[in-house]
């Protein structure tokens, strides 16, 4: 059945199975002058610091410095205290903390600090020494220094780095993030090592998984639905695009991870009943609704998620490994709240999370069919069917984007004339 595009961006009641809070705000036509002088743009912005009018991130950086750098020291301190910290990231932080506390050296021997500063500095010392220094132990107004220090050290680049997913190939193996940094060879070649072990660990494990998953014929008795293709497709791309949105990591907190994918995957909705009918329906659903959710950073992964489906729909070894992991994932989010319901007291939370967990049994039992289906049904030929409608998917945005650019650029024209 063919599928209205209005039909599949209508919004999703799908309970949230974690607060988070979002201060969303409607931005009104016009706010006033710019606060840049000469700029006769309308404002769409107003500085949440000094509350000035701007109309573009052009205007917002020029305004006042001050305003910049705040925001910068906020955001940049809540990034770093929100990246898990493995072995090697760790070394890298006491790296960047240990210049940070040298620069702080050197200023004691250019100018007198007052005693309270120096028991501080020996303190700190003495965390790192411990292998214990972190962001935790510094100072809000520490951490404020620390972030102007990060921002004006090129390591920042080596520190924070994007993730690159498993699905990814190179000569046969899994191709993971690998810093390319002549002194740190041998330590480059063990975490490579390290890391591509996890992923051949998990996929025997998923091998011997799967000589017990259940039979698609005793799971299911009648022949699957012309839709159930589009609804894995539907799946896998919100499970990539979490995946790019947590850069990799979403086992740090199961429950977030879990609500941003069940919040852009229509397939996950109990209450849906439209066909998606398309893979193209089904990748464009995703991307809708995760631009209502993220908007800013969604946008820049839209070129990264059309080459992963691209690469994933060629195997299907890709999807069974998306799938168990997303059913590690809710196993993960139903032990977390389990753990809450029991702290919890009688009250309408406590009815509402065990609501949540009601719900992510549920889509386990989904993911199961899921797993069935791709490992009985799903053919090659019908991954070549599904990977030629994510071509074309891919090639009419291209031409849209190419359209609008064109759009853009008469526009732009006509003012001059």
């Amino acid at each position: 059945m063919e599928i209205e595009q209005e039909e599949l961006n209508q919004e999703q009641n799908i309970p949230l199975l974690c607060e988070i809070d979002r201060k969303a705000q409607a931005i009104p036509k016009n706010l006033g002058p710019c606060i840049t002088q000469g700029c006769i743009k309308p404002t769409k912005y107003a500085c949440p610091k000094c509350k000035c009018n701007y109309c573009s991130l052009d205007c917002y950086k020029n305004h006042n410095e001050a305003c910049v750098n705040k925001f910068y020291e906020e955001n940049v301190i809540e990034e770093l205290k929100n990246r898990k910290a493995d072995e090697q990231t760790q070394k890298k932080m006491n790296k960047l903390l240990k210049e940070y506390k040298e620069q702080l050296d050197q200023d004691r021997e250019e100018f007198e600090i007052p005693e309270k500063e120096l028991e501080r500095l020996e303190e700190l010392e003495d965390l790192m020494m411990q292998n214990e220094l972190d962001l935790d132990c510094l100072t809000i107004e520490e951490q404020r220094q620390f972030a102007d220090f990060v921002k004006n050290n090129e390591q920042l680049q080596k520190y924070i780095k994007p993730w690159k997913p498993w699905w990814l190939l190179e000569n046969g193996l899994f191709s993971l993030y690998v810093e390319e940094i002549e002194t740190e060879k041998a330590e480059q070649k063990k975490n490579k090592d390290s890391q591509i072990q996890e992923v051949i660990d998990f996929r025997s494990q998923m091998q011997q998984r799967l000589k017990k998953q259940i039979s698609f014929k005793i799971l299911c008795k009648v022949p699957p639905h012309i839709d159930i293709p589009y609804q894995l497709s539907n799946i896998i791309c919100g499970a990539a695009l979490t995946f790019r949105m947590f850069n990799g990591d979403i086992w740090e907190n199961p429950l977030e991870s879990l609500n941003f994918l069940v919040s852009i995957s229509m397939s996950f909705n109990p209450q849906n009943r439209v066909e998606i009918g398309s893979i193209q329906n089904a990748m464009n659903n995703v991307i809708t609704n995760a631009l209502r959710i993220e908007q800013q950073n969604i946008k820049n992964f839209i070129p990264l998620l059309q080459e992963d489906m691209q690469t994933i729909f060629k195997n299907k070894v890709f999807i069974l490994e998306i799938l168990y992991r997303l059913f590690d994932l809710l196993h993960e989010g139903q032990i977390e709240l389990r753990d809450m319901i029991e702290e919890s007291d009688e009250g309408p939370v406590k009815n509402q999370q065990k609501e949540n967990q009601k719900a992510l049994g549920n889509i386990k039992q989904k993911i199961i069919f899921f797993i069935s289906y791709t490992k009985d049904i799903v053919t090659q030929e019908q991954l070549q069917t599904m990977l030629r409608g994510i071509i074309e998917y891919k090639q009419e945005k291209e031409q849209n984007i190419q359209i609008d650019d064109k759009i853009g650029q008469i526009k732009k024209l006509s003012l001059l004339l």
